[in-house]
């Protein structure tokens, strides 16, 4: 029940055989090749096969489709020949516009319904509409109690009354006087006529007889008289509303500068910067507002479609592994968060199962 050494020399002893011999497990060889570039089974899941595909699927031809719909419903081109295409309608055909119309007649001589709106038929005016007679009114006011036409009241109606219609006894006044004239009393039953501005006294007496300047403010001067200043009505309107003193407010407003007046006449649009070019203050935007701000090209990279084609990232957190990173910051931790750790999730490389990789073991390998 024995083997003789001459017949042990075909074998190997299991301590010289590498673990997989044994076990016949994957994970056990080493130098297994890198798999990431082929599909897995999974990953094939939401594939079809080319035999599964229906016919058209590879031919994309409309006869290779099943349960297509019934066209007998729907006119053919030739069926159309009777029609005219839209486009070769006039305007109006399709918007039933008057407006849309050429060569249409011209109205201005005829009146709109509208027009006429405020009109009324000559039938149902009043008589006084066509006679123009007072005898034709109806409702006439009762005139009786109002002073009846007199020559008197005719002479005062322009707002003098003539002298020789004035009498008052032995106080007759016997003259016309001359314009602009007052009849004045002289204290002993008497009078005659004298100035307008007879006994004007005070401050007005610069005002008897003068014209003022329009639209000026009155003052009085150094001595008490009555005067015009600059000061025009226009001007004093700007004074209209003020509830405390001018100069007070005027102190506490922000002097007048140079660069705050640049800044006012800049332009307003959406996008625009105020920077200072070193002298003034002007207006950026886009790459120059970029480029003042020290913001290179990431600057306008779109948040869902980011390429980065250079420079480098330090400092940052890791990247999970389900944001496309490894979640580590070292080699040994990326292959563990990866499943990739060698010897527990995959074999290192080995020259006996290079050599088997094939699916034929050398002969030198075996013993």
């Amino acid at each position: 029940g024995y083997v003789s050494d001459d017949t042990l020399a075909s074998y190997t002893p299991t301590s010289g055989l590498s673990p997989v011999a044994t076990t016949g497990d994957y994970g056990d060889l080493t130098n297994t090749p890198d798999l990431s570039g082929y599909v897995s089974d999974d990953t094939l899941a939401s594939y079809t096969p080319t035999s599964g595909l229906s016919t058209v699927a590879t031919t994309g031809d409309y006869d290779d489709l099943t349960n297509t719909p019934d066209l007998s419903g729907y006119v053919s081109d030739d069926s159309l020949a009777s029609y005219t295409p839209t486009s070769g309608l006039s305007t109006v055909a399709t918007t039933g516009d008057y407006g849309d119309l050429t060569n249409t007649p011209d109205l201005s001589a005829y009146a709109t319904n509208d027009t006429l709106g405020s009109y009324m038929l000559t039938s149902d005016l009043a008589p006084v509409a066509t006679s123009g007679d007072y005898d034709d009114l109806t409702n006439k006011p009762d005139l009786s109690q109002y002073q009846a036409a007199d020559a008197d009241l005719d002479d005062l109606a322009d707002g003098t009354l003539s002298a020789s219609k004035v009498e008052n006894n032995e106080y007759f006044i016997t003259s016309a006087g001359t314009n602009g004239q007052v009849w004045v009393s002289d204290g002993t039953g008497a009078g005659d006529w004298g100035s307008a501005n007879a006994g004007i006294t005070g401050s007005a007496t610069t005002i008897d007889t003068e014209t003022l300047t329009a639209s000026r403010a009155m003052v009085t001067d150094s001595v008490g008289k009555v005067a015009i200043s600059e000061v025009t009505s226009t001007e004093l309107g700007y004074m209209d509303g003020v509830t405390s003193n001018v100069q007070t407010q005027l102190d506490s407003k922000q002097n007048k500068d140079v660069h705050l007046s640049d800044i006012a006449d800049l332009s307003h649009s959406d996008g625009n910067f105020i920077v200072s070019d070193g002298t003034k203050w002007t207006i950026e935007n886009g790459a120059d507002a970029r480029t003042s701000l020290g913001l290179g090209s990431i600057a306008t990279q779109e948040a869902d479609n980011i390429s980065i084609t250079g420079g480098s990232i330090t400092g940052i957190t890791d990247l999970a592994v389900a944001d496309g990173g490894t979640g580590a910051s070292d080699v040994a931790m990326a292959r563990s968060n990866l499943g990739l750790e060698i010897g527990v999730d995959i074999q290192a490389y080995d020259a006996d199962l290079d050599d088997l990789a094939d699916g034929t073991l050398s002969a030198s390998k075996v013993e």
